[in-house]
């Protein structure tokens, strides 16, 4: 199907907006409605349309037509294959098609455009391989394309990517796969990460940072204050180091923090400040904490030989991070 702008009637060509059909039928706009006319050019008696649009490229010849606020799926033979039940059917996306009812409740279409999930949710996700994001209440629930739950788990947030979704589960943030299952524990403050790669970072109740690989393992003890995701097998990341007062006045931030921590524990009284360093993706510290700024930090990793594989894309992470 295919917007024109004009089309031949009785051998001569006229201007009028029509959605053209691969069979010839067209849906025309005439006096500000849009009519159904078939193949042999008979216009239809039933109503006209309040407007039409293209469906999508798995039915590139089936058009949404548009009346008294309701809206169905039309074929080239005039035949209405989804009747006026919704308000909205959107976009088919991964062989599946969200759609609204009336009252506001969401459900869906499959590629066959049969109603597989009732619309009995709040909110859905798109599907993302073969799990959706639905809500009933102020919870997030994991479904397959038949609509059955495949996770015992319920989410209070949720932030998806191309291979995982980040979400929180009671205040704790964590990770789960295309088939819902679990990959980083709900436990963490807080949680990010950026394709590709398998190491998340994340944060304890103290704010303070470290890293997890998917299954859960951690690489390091968890004692920076920032962290960026990894690139060329190394993570920037930044931390309370001690300094030479002749050499650095120190941060007063960090100086309450010492304090807080128990530092010093002996001799006279230190001096601490953040610094910038680097671990890698085993978790050992691989630069010196020496380094005022993150962009300093940077630009001597950047000087340094890295891995061929790319781990992940760097950026700062925030907190909280959804």
């Amino acid at each position: 199907m295919e917007l024109v702008n004009k089309v031949k009637i009785d051998g001569k060509w006229v201007f009028e907006d029509s959605w053209v059909f691969k069979n010839g039928a067209k849906i025309t706009l005439r006096k500000n409605m849009w009519v159904f006319v078939d193949k042999h050019g008979k216009a239809s008696d039933d109503e006209p349309f309040d407007n039409v649009e293209y469906f999508s490229d798995y039915h590139p010849d089936y058009a949404i037509v548009y009346r008294d606020f309701k809206v169905g799926i039309m074929d080239g033979n005039g035949c209405m294959v989804v009747d006026f039940r919704y308000t909205v059917i959107g976009p088919m996306v991964n062989s599946m098609c969200r759609v609204k009812n009336s009252r506001g409740k969401q459900g869906f279409l499959n590629i066959d455009l049969k109603e597989t999930i009732k619309p009995v949710y709040q909110t859905c996700t798109d599907f993302s391989a073969n799990k959706a994001f639905v809500t009933k209440g102020d919870k997030w629930d994991v479904i397959d394309r038949s609509g059955k739950k495949i996770s015992k788990l319920r989410f209070d947030q949720i932030r998806e990517n191309l291979n995982f979704t980040l979400a929180s589960v009671d205040g704790k943030f964590g990770s789960i796969d295309l088939n819902g299952d679990v990959i980083i524990p709900f436990k963490y403050s807080s949680i990010d990460k950026e394709d590709p790669g398998d190491i998340y970072a994340v944060s304890d109740a103290r704010g303070r940072f470290g890293y997890v690989r998917a299954g859960g393992e951690e690489l390091c003890a968890f004692e920076y204050t920032k962290a960026w995701v990894f690139e060329g097998g190394l993570g920037i990341v930044q931390k309370m180091v001690e300094l030479a007062p002749k050499d650095d006045p120190g941060d007063a931030v960090a100086q309450e923090d010492a304090v807080v921590l128990g530092y010093p524990k002996d001799g006279p009284p230190a001096h601490f400040g953040y610094k910038w360093g680097a671990v890698n993706d085993i978790g050992e510290e691989v630069m010196p904490f020496i380094y005022a700024t993150r962009q300093d930090c940077r630009a001597a990793f950047d000087k340094m030989p890295k891995k061929e594989s790319i781990e992940n894309k760097a950026f700062e992470h925030r907190l909280p991070l959804i």
